[in-house]
């Protein structure tokens, strides 16, 4: 953040008055951040500040010139950096096994702030599977351990009951968390990834990804 700050003298009798010689300080909580000596026609200058968090922060202009000296408190918000996540999905690999042939999908997120600096994907990323043609939510996950792709898998069963129906459970194959069974409007599902946001960060939610599963 860089500041402006400056000093003006009193009109008299509407006309402006030299500044007299001084000192003008810029403070942030209560830190000198910048400090210039001014008066005639040298009034301010640039301050640059940079803030380790985001939240209100107190900002005082401060001249000192005897009898003429003034202060300034002004209140900073440094609002949250906006995020960007972006959902990908991808068939890993299938297996035959008691219920069928099942497919393990891998979901995974980037996080972006508005900088285009990568946050940890570890960061409490929800997915959700949802039926791309209804836009019914199947099932959401939160990985125990979202930087081992083996364990934040779901597995799908198109159709272990021959009934048409499909099974979806989350998680590593031999740890099944949640699971649905539904009957698919379609063989195309989709992952959405939430983001939910940490301190000086905002959440957000990536367009869904889509994968077949057509065999």
């Amino acid at each position: 953040m860089v500041y402006i700050y400056s000093a003006a003298a009193a009109t008299l009798n509407g006309v402006p008055q030299p500044l007299p010689t001084g000192v003008l300080d810029l403070y942030s909580d209560g830190t000198l951040a910048c400090s210039i000596n001014v008066g005639g026609s040298a009034t301010g200058g640039n301050c640059a500040v940079t803030y380790s968090a985001v939240g209100a922060h107190q900002v005082i202009t401060d001249y000192q010139s005897g009898a003429a000296s003034s202060t300034e408190t002004d209140v900073e918000t440094i609002p949250p950096f906006t995020t960007a996540t972006t959902a990908t999905m991808s068939e890993t690999y299938s297996q035959s096994g008691a219920y069928g042939e099942s497919y393990h999908v891998q979901p995974a997120a980037t996080i972006a702030d508005e900088h285009g600096n990568a946050l940890a994907p570890g960061d409490g990323v929800t997915y959700a599977l949802i039926d791309r043609s209804t836009g019914a939510t199947l099932l959401t996950f939160v990985p125990p351990d979202p930087n081992t792709p083996a364990r934040s898998d779901f597995t799908v069963w198109p159709d272990p009951d021959g009934a048409g129906n499909m099974t979806i459970t989350a998680g590593p194959p031999w740890a099944y968390q949640p699971k649905t069974v539904y009957a698919p409007a379609s063989d195309t599902l989709a992952v959405l990834a939430t983001y939910p946001g940490v301190s000086g960060y905002t959440g957000s939610s990536s367009a869904p990804a889509a994968v077949s599963l057509t065999h």
